[in-house]
C-alpha cells in the first residue's frame, strides 16, 4: 500500500514536472530562434539542467562526493529557475493572446514581434536572474521573530524564554556558515530552553556528517538544555542514523514522550507523521502521551508544550487543552505563489493563532528545501517568552 502510493505521487510529480519543462524548453526555443547546431546543444544543456536534481538526489543515495554535491546545487537553482520561469512565459502567452484578439493591438503585434522578441527574450533571463539572487540573498538572511504569551497556569512562576527553530535542513545546500550563523543568533538571545522543530538535516547525514556539523550543534547552549523531534526529513534519510548522531552531538531527541520541568512546563516531543510511512509503528495520540507520562496534578498546574514538526493535529491540541504547540514543515510556502497553495492545506500556514487555550504557532523554518531561494517567505528563528499571568 506504501508502496503504492509512492509510486502514484511519484508518477504525477514527473508528469508535471516534465510537463512543465517541456512547455519552458518549447518556448525558448522559438523565442531565441535556435536551430541546427546550436538548437542540438541547447537540447543537451536544457535535459542535463532539468534532470539534475532528480539525478543529484539518486546519486546521493549511492555516494557522496563533489561531483554529487555540486549537481544538487545546480539542480536546486534550477527549481526556481525552471518555476518563474514558467510563470514568465505563461503570463507573456496569455498577453499574446489578449492582444491577438484585439483588432488594432493585433496589427501592430504582427507588425513590431520580430523587434520586441529579443528585448521579451533579454527581459525574461534578466528577470530570472534578479529574482534568483534576490531569493538566495534573501534565504540566508534569517529574521529574528518574537512571541509574548502569557498562561495562566499557577505553577509557572517565572518567565521562561524559548528559542525555536524548525527545518534547518543541514546538508549539502545549508552548510557550516549558515548553522554557525543560526547558533550565534540563538545563543545571543540568552534563552532558557532551546527546541528544535524537525526536518534538522536534510535526507542525506553524509555531508552532514563529512563537514562535521555535528560539533557545531553542541554549541548551542540553555540552562534547561537543547531538544528536537523528529520531521520526515530525518525519515526518508534514516530516522536512527540521524537521531543518533544529533543525540551524540547535544540534542536530546523526544519522541512521543514527555519530560516535566518541575517550576516551568511540561514538554511533549511527537513522532513525525512519517513513521507511518517508514515503518510499520503508528505514533502515539497526544491524549495518550498526556495521560501515561504526566501527571494529573502537574496537568492542572503547569503549561503544557507541544512540538510536533507537521501542523496537521492541530486539532488534537485543542482538544488536549495543550497551552503551545510549536510546529514548522510548511516553509511558509518557501516560494511565491506557492505559498497560497499551502495556506490551502493546513489549519495554520504560518505565524501565531490562538484556539480556545491554545495558541498554535508554525515557523516557516530556517533553512530550505530543494531551490536555496526565497520569496515573499522569511528564513526565521523565533522567540517566545512565556509569562505567568499577572
Amino acid at each position: 500500500m506504501k508502496v503504492n502510493a509512492f509510486l502514484i505521487f511519484f508518477s504525477v510529480f514527473m508528469i508535471v514536472y516534465a510537463s512543465a519543462n517541456f512547455y519552458i524548453y518549447r518556448r525558448l526555443k522559438q523565442l531565441l530562434l535556435l536551430y541546427g547546431k546550436s538548437l542540438n546543444i541547447f537540447r543537451i544543456c536544457f535535459i542535463l539542467l532539468a534532470g539534475s536534481y532528480i539525478l543529484a538526489r539518486f546519486l546521493e543515495s549511492l555516494f557522496q562526493n563533489g561531483f554529487t554535491s555540486l549537481l544538487v546545487i545546480i539542480g536546486s537553482f534550477y527549481l526556481a529557475i525552471m518555476l518563474y520561469m514558467f510563470l514568465i512565459l505563461l503570463c507573456g502567452d496569455l498577453t499574446r493572446l489578449v492582444i491577438k484578439h484585439i483588432s488594432l493591438t493585433a496589427r501592430l503585434y504582427l507588425k513590431y514581434k520580430e523587434k520586441f522578441r529579443p528585448w521579451f527574450a533579454g527581459l525574461l533571463i534578466g528577470s530570472i536572474a534578479l529574482i534568483t539572487i534576490y531569493g538566495y540573498h534573501h534565504a540566508c538572511s534569517p529574521v529574528m521573530k518574537y512571541h509574548r504569551i502569557t498562561s495562566s497556569k499557577p505553577g509557572l512562576q517565572n518567565p521562561v524564554r524559548i528559542a525555536f527553530v524548525s527545518d534547518i535542513h543541514l546538508g549539502t545546500i545549508i552548510k557550516n556558515s549558515r548553522l554557525a550563523r543560526m547558533i550565534t543568533l540563538i545563543n545571543g538571545q540568552s534563552p532558557d530552553i532551546i527546541l528544535l522543530g524537525g526536518d534538522i538535516i536534510d535526507e542525506d547525514i553524509a555531508p552532514v556528517i563529512e563537514n562535521d556539523m555535528g560539533a557545531l550543534l553542541t554549541v548551542l547552549k540553555a540552562p534547561l538544555g537543547v531538544f528536537g523531534v523528529t520531521g520526515n526529513h530525518e525519515y526518508i534519510g534514516g530516522v536512527d542514523a540521524a537521531v543518533d548522531y544529533l543525540e551524540t552531538h547535544g540534542v536530546t531527541m523526544i519522541r512521543d514522550s514527555a519530560l516535566l520541568f518541575p517550576d516551568n512546563f511540561i514538554l511533549v516531543g511527537r513522532e513525525d507523521f512519517s513513521i507511518n510511512r517508514f515503518s510499520d509503528k503508528s505514533r502515539k495520540s497526544l491524549k495518550k502521551i498526556i495521560d501515561t507520562e504526566t501527571d494529573p496534578g502537574d496537568i492542572a498546574r503547569l503549561p503544557i508544550i507541544v512540538v510536533d514538526h507537521q501542523p496537521k493535529a492541530a486539532q488534537e491540541a485543542i482538544e488536549s487543552n495543550v497551552d503551545l504547540m510549536l510546529s514548522g514543515h510548511t516553509h511558509n510556502g518557501q516560494l511565491w505563489p506557492v505559498k497560497h497553495i499551502v495556506a490551502q492545506i493546513f489549519k495554520i500556514r504560518h505565524g501565531l493563532k490562538k484556539f480556545d487555550n491554545t495558541n498554535l504557532l508554525v515557523s516557516s523554518g530556517y533553512g530550505t528545501w530543494g531551490p536555496p531561494v526565497r520569496i515573499a517567505t522569511d528564513s526565521e528563528i523565533i522567540i517566545i517568552d512565556l509569562f505567568p499571568s499577572d
